[in-house]
């Protein structure tokens, strides 16, 4: 079961063009491309006739041809042309999805009514005058929740990302939970500590006081702000000013209930007008992102074949069990607002 009346990204921009891309969102199989003028279109990757996906089809200008018995639908999921009759019955269409291309990013709304533009996260620091972004996608074969545990608990750079991210120092400072609403926020400082490797590429040389700040948004949103400035100079009072600063945002967008799709992207105030810096952090984030999908992977696969084991909860897991606990409520409420519908 998932939140429906939210926002969810379906893909990257630069995914979708003049093909046919298909897509599981939320057990959904969806189809994605691009018009003649390059507008996004999001419809159903099911043709209405003999439940064929749309998707081994063609493109007829800005329509969608059938690829099994030619049926064609405009963006609007309607269908346009049936071979061999003229009258098309009304009920010969599909879902069509609405869309708000934003961010770098296809987002399409996954429940009832046409969708609120202000119901979608603030991912607007992508946008920010001096800063530089970059970002990909990240299957896991892991159910989305798993993967927005590891992200609110990042002891796990300790252990999982010695190469890129990781120092001893993450697992041995205590971090403050908050909430507010339905908003989880761990915030953790570690004071006089080596850099990371990763920060150390990038010249912070000597100690740092380094800060990473998570903030996590139900159905999937994560805000995930990360630095570290030369020790001393004043980092925790809001002088940022002798370091570096690094926001990844995050869209972990389930697939199935065993499978996600995590949108990234990385937005940094360094070295912002230097291409090669910007792959060798690409390259460095792919990485990282690839030694979680590792882990993540294998705990799934071990959930499901040990699935009655129990399980116990350690300090760093507050984060993940008040998002949860969020995700809980909503769900319940969306419940009972079906059930409620269904009775009236």
């Amino acid at each position: 079961m998932y939140l429906r009346n939210h926002w969810y990204v379906a893909a990257r921009t630069e995914e979708v063009g003049r093909g046919l891309l298909r897509r599981l969102i939320l057990n959904e199989p969806v189809l994605l491309y691009r018009t003649k003028a390059g507008e996004a279109v999001a419809m159903e990757d099911r043709c209405c006739h003999r439940s064929v996906p749309l998707s081994i089809g063609k493109l007829v200008d800005d329509n969608v041809q059938c690829g099994y018995h030619g049926l064609v639908f405009d963006r609007d999921g309607r269908c346009v042309f049936m071979p061999g009759q003229d009258k098309i019955p009304a009920a010969a269409k599909v879902k069509a999805y609405p869309l708000i291309e934003r961010w770098g990013m296809i987002w399409l709304w996954m429940g009832e009514g046409k969708g609120d533009p202000a119901l979608m996260p603030d991912f607007g620091i992508v946008d920010r005058p001096g800063w530089a972004a970059l970002g990909d996608r990240v299957h896991l074969k892991a159910n989305y929740l798993l993967g927005i545990d590891n992200i609110l608990d990042l002891s796990h750079l300790s252990y999982v990302h010695e190469r890129t991210i990781g120092t001893v120092d993450v697992a041995r400072t205590a971090v403050r939970t908050t909430r507010e609403g339905d908003m989880v926020k761990v915030t953790r400082w570690m004071m006089d500590v080596p850099p990371p490797p990763m920060f150390a590429k990038f010249g912070l040389t000597g100690n740092i006081d380094r800060w990473q700040i998570v903030t996590a948004a139900p159905p999937c949103y994560l805000w995930l702000e990360v630095g570290g400035a030369k020790t001393g100079t004043g980092a925790a009072e809001g002088n940022r000013s002798e370091g570096i600063e690094r926001w990844n945002l995050n869209c972990i967008t389930p697939e199935t209930d065993k499978s996600a799709h995590m949108f990234w992207t990385e937005v940094r105030n360094f070295q912002v007008d230097d291409a090669a810096a910007g792959e060798m952090l690409k390259s460095q984030m792919v990485l990282t992102l690839q030694e979680d999908a590792d882990v993540l992977e294998v705990q799934q696969r071990t959930m499901d074949e040990m699935p009655d084991a129990p399980t116990i909860d350690i300090t760093f897991d507050a984060g993940s069990i008040q998002f949860r606990r969020a995700v809980k409520r909503l769900l319940e409420e969306q419940a009972n607002s079906a059930r409620e519908k269904a009775l009236a």
